[in-house]
C-alpha cells in the first residue's frame, strides 16, 4: 500500500490553502483555501504570527468535505517570487567527486545570492557535450525558520520547504512532460505565475 502522502500548504500576501490527496496521489481528498487579512504576510513573510495561527487552524478545521487533522506531515510551498533559481553545469566526473564539484560551483554562487538563503539542488540533465546540468534553489532563511515553527506550534511535522513550483510540477502526469519544454502558467485573481520547464524540471 502506498505511503500516505504530506499534506500540501501554500500561502502568499492574499490568501493561504491547504490540500490532502489520497495514497495513490490521483485524487484530492480535502482541501481549503481562506483569504488573509491584509498585512498578515507581506512579501510572503508572515508579520503577526498569533494571528496567522489563528488563521492556520480555521483552515483546517473547515476543511471539505471535512476537517484535516493536524498532527500530520506537511510540505510547504514558498511563493515563486521569494525563490531565487539558477542554474550552472558542472563536468561528468565519477562517484563522489560529482557531488563535491556542485558544492564547489554552489559555494561560487553564494556571493551573488541575497544573503541569508538556504541552498538545495538537484542534477536535472546534461548537455550535448556531456557535462551535468544543476538546478540550483535559494529561500531566505528567515522564511523558512518562520513557516516551520508555526506549523510545529499547531502540531503539524514540516518534512520539506520548497518552491511550489516543484509542487505544481509534482501533479501532472509526468509522461506528458518527459522530453518536452513547457511553459506552466498559473493565475490567481490578482497575479501570474510563469515558469518555463524541460522533461519537468523547473528552469526559471
Amino acid at each position: 500500500m502506498p505511503a500516505k502522502p504530506s499534506l500540501g500548504l501554500y500561502f502568499n500576501d492574499n490568501f493561504i490553502e491547504v490540500s490532502q490527496v489520497s495514497a495513490d496521489g490521483k485524487r484530492l481528498e480535502k482541501f481549503n483555501q481562506l483569504i488573509l487579512p491584509l498585512g498578515l504576510v507581506v512579501n510572503s513573510e508572515i508579520k503577526n504570527k498569533n494571528g496567522f495561527v489563528q488563521v492556520l487552524r480555521q483552515l483546517f478545521s473547515s476543511a471539505r468535505p471535512e476537517p484535516i487533522n493536524t498532527n500530520e506531515d506537511v510540505v510547504i510551498g514558498v511563493n515563486d517570487s521569494r525563490v531565487f533559481l539558477s542554474e550552472f553545469t558542472v563536468p561528468n566526473v565519477p562517484g563522489k567527486d560529482i557531488n563535491d564539484a556542485i558544492e564547489y560551483q554552489v559555494r561560487n554562487q553564494l556571493p551573488v545570492l541575497p544573503s541569508g538563503v538556504e541552498t538545495d539542488w538537484e542534477i536535472v540533465g546534461k548537455t550535448i557535450e556531456g557535462q551535468i546540468e544543476v538546478l540550483l534553489a535559494a529561500i531566505p532563511k528567515s522564511i523558512i525558520d518562520s513557516c516551520a515553527s508555526i506549523c510545529t506550534s499547531v502540531g503539524l511535522r514540516v518534512v520539506a520547504v520548497e518552491p511550489a513550483v516543484f509542487a505544481n510540477i509534482r501533479i501532472i502526469e509526468q509522461d506528458q512532460l518527459l522530453g518536452r519544454n513547457q511553459l506552466l502558467v498559473y493565475l490567481g485573481e490578482s497575479f501570474g505565475v510563469f515558469s518555463f520547464i524541460t522533461s519537468g524540471n523547473p528552469r526559471f
